[in-house]
């Protein structure tokens, strides 16, 4: 593939958005498997195609937590043992298309001496993001992660306009698991079961590469109708960390928390104890 046509064609067949469009797209090898991966700078949205040989192409949806900004790419920093995307984040085309069809505001009111408050010229004056691929997903890069020790780990999801799994999981420093299923999970009731260690391994790692211990304790999308994710850490010294985060996408590193842990729900043995009254 050389040609933004045909980038685009190969996108759509991945189940993307073909009326996206692609500006831009760089091939590079992410993850160091031998294996290229795409990186595209899309009209409303940052993609990535991740070559994984026999199982095939995965693409992945790179957005920053609100609804009216994308992603776009700066570079990616080889000098390191990873692959970084380093990301700026700017106003979605369609929000600006929309914008300029918006209806000219009376500028004869009581609040024409306040000046102009442009969210949009704020979006794009943030940050530059560092993302790596890791733990299967684009994730804020951590240079040095720290090792902790945890007691356990809870995640209790709330409802959504829409079929969300209710549920609340917590698994122990021991792999030890209980689940309370509720209402989209497939079937409710009570359960217990002992993780994997493999999986367990990794969970214990991924929440050390995020260091929740310096996460803002709460997080919050502009939108409505959307699930909240309830996270409670307890360390072996005492230490809680709670984090509430409505829309649940936070950060890149929580999105990828939720998601694994979800997992757990469906791969692992679970026991059925009791209905929940």
């Amino acid at each position: 593939m050389q040609t933004l046509e045909e980038i685009q064609a190969f996108v759509t067949e991945l189940n993307g958005h073909a009326n996206e469009g692609v500006i831009s797209f760089f091939k590079t090898d992410m993850d160091g498997d031998g294996f290229t991966d795409l990186i595209i700078n899309g009209v409303d949205r940052l993609m990535a195609v991740m070559d994984r040989g026999r199982t095939g192409y995965k693409l992945y949806r790179i957005d920053p937590s609100d609804y009216i900004s994308k992603y776009l790419l700066q570079k990616i920093d080889s000098t390191g043992r990873q692959k970084l995307l380093l990301l700026k984040t700017t106003t979605k085309q369609s929000v600006l298309n929309n914008r300029k069809r918006l209806p000219k505001v009376d500028e004869d009111t009581s609040l024409h001496k306040l000046p102009p408050i442009d969210y949009y010229a704020y979006k794009e004056a943030q940050r530059i993001d560092t993302l790596v691929y890791k733990f299967n997903g684009f994730i804020e890069y951590n240079a040095a992660p720290s090792p902790s020790r945890l007691k356990s780990i809870r995640l209790a999801r709330t409802s959504c306009l829409g079929t969300c799994p209710v549920y609340n999981l917590t698994i122990n420093s021991d792999r030890s698991a209980d689940y309370n299923a509720g209402y989209y999970t497939g079937k409710s009731g009570h359960f217990t079961g002992l993780i994997r260690e493999t999986e367990f391994n990794e969970l214990m790692q991924l929440i050390d590469y995020i260091h929740v211990q310096s996460l803002d304790v709460n997080y919050d999308i502009d939108a409505t109708d959307h699930a909240t994710a309830h996270l409670t850490i307890i360390f072996e010294d005492g230490q809680e960390k709670s984090i509430r985060d409505y829309g649940m996408s936070g950060t890149h590193g929580l999105g990828l928390l939720y998601s694994f842990i979800d997992v757990l729900r469906n791969s692992q043995k679970w026991v059925w104890d009791r209905k929940i009254r």
